[in-house]
């Protein structure tokens, strides 16, 4: 039932041109994983310990799901590191064994041209 509901959900935005969601997340999982952000770079990290590979693509690198792979530490958390601008918002996947999928640690979505969601981060000066 919850799947229908984010569905309804993400065409109503489309819809009614909404340029972002917040998703709910189970409680206790919160941002446990989410992108975090220390002077001008971020890391994001990603729980995918049976992931054979796992890369980003965004805004950032023009969406190439080749040019960032991410390293699995021996928690079974992918991670990177990328410097990014102050000031700006970014729009992101990660692929996961050549699968797209949205930050699950991340509520900020946007929908995407083909039905999807983006995360998305804005990376502000603190």
């Amino acid at each position: 039932m919850r799947r229908w509901w984010l569905v309804w959900v993400c065409f109503f935005l489309i819809g009614c041109g909404e340029t972002t969601v917040n998703l709910p997340r189970a409680k206790g999982v919160v941002g446990r994983y989410a992108p975090r952000v220390v002077r001008n770079e971020v890391t994001f990290s990603l729980y995918a310990p049976e992931a054979e590979m796992v890369n980003i693509a965004g805004t950032f690198n023009g969406w190439n799901p080749d040019s960032t792979p991410m390293v699995r530490g021996e928690d079974g958390v992918w991670r990177v590191t990328l410097p990014l601008v102050y000031g700006r918002q970014y729009m992101y996947k990660f692929i996961v064994d050549g699968f797209w999928i949205a930050d699950p640690d991340n509520p900020s979505v946007v929908p995407d041209e083909y039905g999807g969601l983006n995360s998305i981060i804005y990376v502000k000066e603190k």
